[in-house]
């Protein structure tokens, strides 16, 4: 009986782990917006550093992630500035992305492939 009971014990002590664990677990909201004329961005990177998942924002601008109080989200698109911000306490958090003013400094072309024939005048 004494084992049964030890045994349910341990049981009932894991399944309150794993619900506290969970229960860290929120959803992050916000929207994130172009600096130059303020319109929402559709398609920026929204991911959580630290539990390595992500999701994308939506036509509006508007993201929604499962977030820890210890993750670190990047937010991130193609022209602008990367931006990190940690989540703590917080529930919503709306980004104002800047273009990325960095120039291209050297440009390499190829040409792979390629095949030269000689052609014989008629």
């Amino acid at each position: 009986m004494k084992k049964v009971l030890s045994i349910a014990l341990a049981l009932v002590m894991m399944l309150g782990l794993s619900v506290s664990a969970q229960a860290q677990q929120r959803i992050l909201k916000g929207v994130v917006t172009a600096a130059e004329d303020g319109l929402p961005m559709p398609g920026v990177t929204v991911l959580d550093k630290t539990n390595q998942t992500g999701t994308t924002t939506n036509v509006d601008g508007e993201y929604s992630i499962a977030v820890g109080s210890n993750s670190v989200v990047i937010f991130s698109f193609i022209g602008y500035a990367t931006q990190e911000v940690t989540v703590g306490n917080q529930s919503e958090v709306n980004i104002t992305l800047s273009e990325d003013t960095s120039e291209l400094s050297e440009v390499v072309v190829t040409a792979f492939g390629l095949v030269w024939t000689k052609h014989k005048s008629l």
